[in-house]
């Protein structure tokens, strides 16, 4: 893995947008300029589609994207397994059980939502993150795409981004 870093910046952004949301991605933004460009060009989309919504309105859609009876379901075990499956289980237990190893506490949410695989990124081995990027998140990130239909979903270009970089990854250990 290049830069751990990078997920937990980009994980950032799946967190319920506050009043320092939009600081946040343009620090973002400033972070991936020279590192990735074509990401850091996703988030300036992202900003663009943000800038013209009210914190109220971005809070709205994201919880309509994300959370609540979400369009778009944060978990990445679902896009590939389905809601009830065993192997979704497992890979469930295997991230929890790596959680627990190093104590990281990963909230509120099942252990499959991407903000805290990119957040416990730093965490993985290395064979170990080219495994879940090649076989579990890059499909996984691709279908969430798929779910936000319209090419102008205020999202999709945060999608893109963490797809970006998770491409990085996936090229750098094909090398």
């Amino acid at each position: 893995m290049s830069e751990k870093n990078d997920y937990i910046q980009l994980a950032k952004l799946l967190d319920y947008p506050d009043k320092n949301y939009i600081s946040q991605l343009r620090t973002i933004i400033n972070y991936f300029q020279e590192k990735s460009p074509a990401t850091s060009r996703f988030l300036e989309d992202f900003l663009s589609q943000l800038l013209d919504l009210s914190l109220e309105q971005i809070q709205e859609i994201q919880t309509a994207t994300f959370d609540v009876n979400p369009i778009c379901v944060p978990y990445v075990s679902v896009h590939l397994f389905g809601e009830e499956s065993f192997k979704r289980s497992q890979l469930m237990a295997g991230l929890a059980m790596a959680y627990a190893d190093e104590e990281f506490d990963s909230g509120k949410e099942l252990a499959d939502h991407l903000r805290n695989i990119l957040n416990f990124a730093p965490y993985f081995k290395a064979e170990e993150w080219d495994e879940l990027v090649s076989f579990v998140l890059l499909d996984s990130v691709e279908k969430m795409q798929g779910k936000l239909k319209q090419p102008d979903h205020v999202f999709l270009p945060l999608l893109n981004a963490i797809l970006e970089r998770l491409r990085q990854d996936s090229l750098i250990g094909v090398l």
